[in-house]
């Protein structure tokens, strides 16, 4: 959708329907998980985000699951599955300008919206533990493994997270009222935070309501 800053937001004539991840890459939106197409993303215009030609569609591999979100860095475009990472450089659509390949076949992100990028890294969570993408793929630290309990696939829909220099934040919740200000309640929610010394050493912090929170009800820490 756009918005000009006063009236209701309205949908782009043409646009993918109901995609759920977005990013800007080298002056084009990609977006993907659009019904029916899990392995298909598609791109606007270069330069114009209201055009939307219907041949702007690629798709990569099904071996590592549907795609679960996007990185725009070191002007290449990575391409988040659940099992899998895939690149692409270059600008498509003529084919030979742009190429896509497998960048790790054994590690994806399968917690959707727990990607955030600031620079050149990448940080986002596979089987529980935060790992991050900067030239190559590691974990954020072996103190760190198996932080991030897994929720519920439902949930994963409802997460969202954020990288600074010195912290990476994950918040989940076990329902589907996160991100809803309509919503009664939210939660329980919990909220992960990873925070670099200046020993470049990452420790972590656990905070969760442990319960249904509504809108009076402050969020406290239990877990540290």
């Amino acid at each position: 959708q756009k918005w000009d800053g006063s009236a209701a937001a309205t949908t782009i004539a043409g646009s993918p329907a109901n995609a759920r991840y977005l990013c800007w890459h080298m002056n084009r939106m990609y977006v993907a998980g659009v019904a029916g197409k899990p392995n298909g993303f598609y791109f606007s215009d270069k330069g114009d985000v209201l055009t939307w030609p219907v041949d702007n569609l690629l798709y990569i591999p099904s071996i590592g699951g549907a795609i679960t979100g996007f990185a725009s860095h070191s002007g290449r475009l990575f391409i988040f599955c659940q099992h899998a990472i895939f690149v692409m450089e270059g600008d498509p659509p003529i084919l030979g300008e742009y190429l896509i390949s497998v960048f790790h076949a054994l590690i994806g992100c399968d917690h959707p919206y727990t990607l955030s990028t600031l620079g050149t890294s990448t940080a986002f969570t596979y089987q529980s533990d935060p790992m991050v993408l900067s030239g190559d793929i590691r974990l954020l630290s072996e103190r760190t493994r198996g932080r991030v309990v897994a929720k519920a696939p439902a949930s994963d829909q409802n997460a969202w997270a954020v990288l600074t220099p010195d912290h990476y934040a994950v918040g989940l919740s076990a329902n589907s009222s996160v991100g809803s200000p309509a919503a009664a309640t939210v939660g329980p929610l919990t909220l992960y935070v990873f925070e670099r010394s200046r020993y470049q050493c990452w420790s972590d912090w656990i905070y969760t309501t442990g319960a249904a929170m509504g809108a009076t009800v402050p969020f406290q820490a239990t877990v540290a």
